[in-house]
């Protein structure tokens, strides 16, 4: 089993879980710290690979990697790494915000994908990817669109795998509590000040009284929201399940938004959203 993004939050609850299952996974991290803290906790039995999902090279050390440690059939990999970056309004978004969020979160994690395909075809194993939910959120456009061009591209694997016994899964878990936090919200706040410094000066304003908003949302979220493991046992189930769905929805908030995203006019969506955010 292979699980990215194991650092923090959902991909190092969903480690823990799948090695607490007994069974052999590999979690990818992007700082050695983080591979030490993970090894330590789970006393050993997962082994840590350090991945930069922007860089071609990396991710194929990391397949060289797995292959090297004699595995010749994988039952599954979990793609939770996203990219980190400011929450920037998208009439103020640069190339570089795109790029950040695409290269890591679309891109990287379908070249992993596909240089992972011949071991999960041998075990006829399951792709689960961890998208962003129906619901765009203003300020996150960027990260987003990266989300849902990894949701995308996971329909489509879906159907191109589907002779092969290699089952393609979404799963979508809105607002989630990591280890710290403390410090998920004060990553949350920073980024929605880069994001408004970043806006044009004559709609700072607005954008402010926004983002102080959203943060209070994002705070009330955070004490009410699911836990990484709550996630993480979503995941779980996507892998074991004798009949996954290709879509699996995390809390109530998210199945509220799929919801109405299904049944309620445009309009109407982009009014609630409008009146949270204030904007």
């Amino acid at each position: 089993m292979v699980v990215t993004g194991a650092s923090r939050g959902i991909g190092r609850s969903t480690a823990l879980r799948l090695s607490d299952r007994g069974l052999t996974v590999f979690a990818t991290v992007r700082a050695e710290l983080d591979a030490a803290s993970l090894e330590d906790t789970s006393e050993g039995s997962i082994r840590t690979l350090r991945l930069d999902l922007a860089d071609d090279a990396s991710i194929q050390r990391v397949a060289d990697a797995v292959r090297g440690e004699g595995v010749e059939a994988l039952a599954g990999l979990v793609n939770v790494a996203a990219a980190p970056g400011r929450a920037v309004p998208l009439e103020a978004v640069t190339r570089a915000d795109l790029n950040d969020h695409f290269a890591v979160t679309g891109a990287g994690t379908m070249v992993l994908t596909a240089s992972l395909i011949p071991l999960l075809r041998a075990g006829r194993g399951r792709v689960v990817n961890v998208g962003a939910g129906v619901l765009a959120m203003p300020f996150l456009g960027a990260g987003f669109a990266a989300k849902h061009a990894l949701e995308t591209m996971s329909d489509v694997l879906r159907v191109e795998l589907a002779a092969t016994g290699i089952r393609v899964v979404v799963v979508e878990p809105g607002m989630t509590r990591w280890e710290d936090v403390g410090s998920q919200n004060a990553a949350y706040d920073e980024a929605l000040d880069l994001g408004v410094a970043a806006a044009p000066e004559s709609e700072r304003a607005r954008y402010r009284r926004s983002a102080d908003t959203f943060k209070r949302i994002n705070a009330r979220m955070l004490d009410r929201g699911a836990s990484a493991d709550d996630v993480a046992a979503t995941i779980e189930r996507a892998l074991v399940s004798r009949h996954p769905k290709a879509r699996y929805h995390c809390g109530l908030a998210q199945r509220f938004a799929a919801l109405l995203s299904r049944i309620g006019p445009t309009a109407l969506t982009d009014r609630v959203v409008r009146r949270a955010v204030r904007l």
